[in-house]
């Protein structure tokens, strides 16, 4: 329960550094560039990105479904 409201060990460290890094990586971006954010540069293992890119997919086809539901054939 207090990690949640106050995260520690590698978790926090990672954060850190994804913070670090992309503050060297937006002041040095060229002009029209997107800005990077801290979350682009965590460490997340293969097994998590699978979990995610599938979250991702389903969420835009359920996205996609939704303007469908409410018109009549």
């Amino acid at each position: 329960m207090f990690y949640a409201a106050e995260p520690f060990g590698p978790t926090r460290d990672n954060l850190h550094a994804g913070l670090i890094a992309s503050v060297i990586v937006n002041a040095l971006r060229k002009k029209g560039t997107e800005p990077l954010s801290p979350s682009d540069f965590l460490f997340v293992s293969a097994d998590a990105k699978r979990k995610r890119s599938l979250a991702d997919g389903v969420a835009k086809l359920a996205a996609l479904a939704k303007p469908a539901r409410g018109r009549k054939p």
